[in-house]
Order: C-alpha cells, then structure tokens, then sequence
C-alpha cells in the first residue's frame, strides 16, 4: 500500500485506474462508499487506512492489489496457496472478486460485526501477496509423469 501513497507510485496513477476503483465497492473508515476523485485523495485515503473499520483496510489493500494487476506487477490469472488464511487455493482475480463483493455486502465490519473475521482473512491474504510474502505460495500444480506403454 505504501508505494501507491508515495510519490513515485502515485506518479503511476491514470484517470482509467481511478475509474476502475470508483467501479469497486471501496468503503472509508466509517463504512461510506470511497469514489477517489483524484490522485491526491486517494494517496491520503490509503496513508490514512486503519482497520478499526475493517472494511477500510481491506479496501485499502484491494486498492493495492488492483494497481499492482492494473500496472503489469501481479497478474489476476497467478494462483495463490491462501491455506494459511483459511480461503484455499485460487487465484488472484478471484481474491480481489471475493473481496470487492465482501465489501459491498458490509461495508462496516467494526469489532463484533459477524463478517469482519471473512475480511480480516481476505485483507491479510492481499496484504501478503502486495508484500509479496512467502507465506503465499505461487501454486503451479505439476501434472505426473506419464511414459507411454507403446
């Protein structure tokens, strides 16, 4: 999350890339909708990310994520091993899915809230994987091997 608040990846930022995240169900920290309207605003908003509103550090995190997919550093196609977080294995697109939709279905999972257990899951498997943390594998499963009889 850091690089995109920071100069150098804010730098990065296209009006397409804020279009994309206006289409998502991004919340701020009091469970409204997040529509950055600009680069500025968005590089404060993700600086700001605290996850009393759990819903606002997953947002946060998937806006990483999305800009990580969107700039050609992480692909949505790589499969992920997200045992670790209890969410299996899949891939990257169907993470950021799983979380746009989390998100749109609650966006104010504060402490006690039934949902905020899902999004703290899903939060720190993006955060994993925007750190690119060896605690999520890479899963490219190799099929046997096969000699023919003939």
């Amino acid at each position: 999350m850091g690089y995109w608040s920071q100069t150098q990846g804010a730098k990065l930022i296209t009006s397409a890339d804020l279009a994309a995240l206006v289409a998502m169900n991004l919340r701020n920290a009091n469970g409204s909708s997040y529509d950055p309207p600009s680069v500025s605003s968005l590089q404060t908003w993700i600086a700001n990310a605290s996850a009393t509103n759990m819903a606002y550090m997953l947002s946060a995190q998937l806006t990483a994520t999305t800009l990580n997919v969107r700039h050609g550093l992480l692909s949505d196609s790589t499969i992920v091993n997200l045992t670790a977080f209890g969410l299996g294995i899949t891939t990257i697109g169907n993470l950021r899915n799983a979380a746009n939709t989390a998100l749109g279905l609650d966006g104010n999972t504060i402490s006690g809230d039934p949902n905020r257990n899902y999004q703290e899951a899903l939060k720190s498997a993006l955060d994993a994987i925007n750190a690119d943390s060896s605690s999520v594998a890479e899963y490219s499963p190799t099929p046997p091997s096969f000699t023919s009889p003939y």
